[in-house]
């Protein structure tokens, strides 16, 4: 955590019309749109970054792969490509070559956000959850346009501070009437889910 503090933020996305419909979820033709950019700028690392998590996202992951394989011949050193190496690894179910990979990446470039993003990920897996939401943390901290990380975001740390919020008003609240503060009661407890995983073995 210490380290992402340290983080420059990202710079500003540009509001290109793969960006735009990656963000809005429409990942044919962010496919395309990321397609047609490499054909004019071959050796930009984020655009075929960009590529590989839209075919994953799409559930194209033999075509991912491909992609991956032939970006690393080019540069395997790249930061992004190698975050998007971790991403595939993860989605083959490879956790741990996932996390030796991010470890590569972050070498590369440690201040490279989506490395927390998909580290949080294999936290997840290992039911690792403060690890997990300190990670997105540091991805949001970084580069809080990224569509991926402000999803991760809103769905981990928001209802954590709301929560947190919650508990550390309501004791100072002496004028809150009963029905108030039940409601508020019940606002904290419904959002408690959100903050653990479906288990059989582990709450």
């Amino acid at each position: 955590s210490s380290q992402a503090t340290s983080c420059p933020a990202a710079p500003s996305h540009a509001s290109t019309s793969a960006f735009t419909a990656y963000s809005e979820g429409r990942y044919a033709d962010a496919e395309q749109a990321y397609a047609q950019s490499l054909e004019q700028q071959p050796h930009d690392a984020s655009i075929a970054a960009g590529l590989v998590h839209t075919l994953l996202h799409e559930g194209k992951i033999a075509q991912a792969a491909d992609r991956v394989t032939a970006l690393l011949a080019e540069d395997p050193h790249s930061a992004p490509i190698l975050t998007a190496q971790a991403e595939l690894q993860m989605r083959e179910g490879q956790p741990w070559l996932a996390l030796q990979t991010l470890d590569t990446a972050a070498a590369a470039d440690r201040c490279y956000a989506r490395i927390h993003l998909i580290r949080s990920r294999v936290l997840r897996i290992d039911s690792m959850y403060a690890s997990e939401r300190a990670e997105v943390e540091n991805a949001y901290a970084i580069d809080p346009e990224d569509p991926d990380i402000l999803y991760a975001w809103r769905r981990v740390i928001s209802p954590a501070h709301e929560i947190e919020g919650i508990q550390q008003a309501l004791p100072s609240m002496k004028d809150l009437d009963a029905e108030t503060r039940q409601k508020a009661e019940a606002s904290m407890h419904s959002m408690m889910p959100l903050l653990s995983e479906n288990s059989q073995t582990c709450k």
